[in-house]
């Protein structure tokens, strides 16, 4: 009998955790907290604006050192208007505090179709995060987080192109947790708003205030 039950002592907490090794449940605010590098961020949107009616599509990708910023519109389904731009990227980080405060920057330049000289562009975001319950039937407690955009600048060539400043829950969004190493990050969000603009755009011109849109981001972080 004592030794059934020191091998159920030895084997029940193992059986606890999920197969990556880790348990959401006990996720906490230090093992999420440190300082990123974004190995990739992807971010898909489409948007109806509320004032031209125009169909707007806009994707962003950064891989790494490298990116891609395309936007599309369409007026009755036509194409009027449409970029696709290479960036190069200098630096982006998400910094993820413990007191539950996040920051994110992200510095790039991109050349101009035909043209010959960079231009710099540098984009930081910072706000508040804490984790989400759970849900009965969908996700356990602290499988989830939720996101709240607080500040948003937007420079290029040295000169501010757009500031905007939220209150905490005016901005807000809720992120799944794919993945959470001592070394990696990985989260997922996808949202469909009324009203909205989008919420972590790249470009400060793609900032519209949309009727109807849907959004996906997708980022990967590693420490």
């Amino acid at each position: 009998m004592k030794k059934l039950i020191y091998i159920l002592l030895f084997v029940l907490p193992i059986a606890a955790c999920n197969k990556d090794g880790a348990n959401p449940r006990k996720y906490t605010n230090s093992l999420l907290a440190g300082n990123y590098s974004i190995e990739e961020y992807t971010s898909d949107h489409h948007g109806i604006n509320y004032i031209t009616n125009v169909d707007i599509n806009t994707t962003t990708h950064i891989l790494g050192a490298t990116g891609n910023i395309n936007e599309t519109w369409y007026d009755g389904g036509s194409s009027i208007y449409s970029t696709d731009q290479s960036i190069n990227i200098l630096l982006s980080s998400m910094v993820i505090s413990e007191n539950g405060t996040w920051e994110m920057t992200i510095e790039y330049y991109y050349i101009q179709e035909g043209g010959i000289t960079p231009y710099n562009v540098k984009t930081k975001k910072s706000g508040t995060w804490s984790f989400v319950g759970k849900t009965k039937g969908e996700f356990e407690k602290n499988e989830r987080i939720i996101i709240s955009v607080l500040r948003d600048y937007y420079w290029e060539e040295a000169a501010l192109q757009y500031e905007g400043n939220y209150s905490d829950g005016q901005n807000s969004k809720v992120f799944v947790i794919k993945e959470l190493t001592s070394s990696n990050l990985h989260l997922l969000g996808e949202w469909t708003n009324e009203g909205d603009g989008l919420f972590f755009p790249i470009l400060y011109q793609t900032n519209y205030d949309p009727f109807r849109s849907s959004e996906k981001l997708e980022l990967k972080l590693a420490k």
